[in-house]
């Protein structure tokens, strides 16, 4: 329960696995789990993450940009 933080989690597609993967590389911090167990309860959203979909223009993402697409 030591490894639990609040940490931003960013995502990365992979070519070869056809999916996206975790590019967690930031350093951890230990919390209160308890705090933490209810901060999470409030404030989760109940969403399902479909790792295999990839969202074509993805701004954070050039290899999906179609036609030269550059946020507009």
């Amino acid at each position: 329960m030591c490894a639990s933080d609040i940490s931003v989690y960013t995502w990365e597609w992979d070519e070869e696995l056809q999916t996206h993967v975790s590019k967690v590389k930031n350093p951890h911090t230990c919390r209160n789990f308890g705090k933490l167990r209810e901060w999470a309860t409030v404030n989760s959203e109940k969403i399902y993450f479909d790792a295999g979909m990839r969202v074509m223009n993805d701004p954070l993402d050039e290899d999906t940009w179609v036609d030269g697409y550059m946020g507009e």
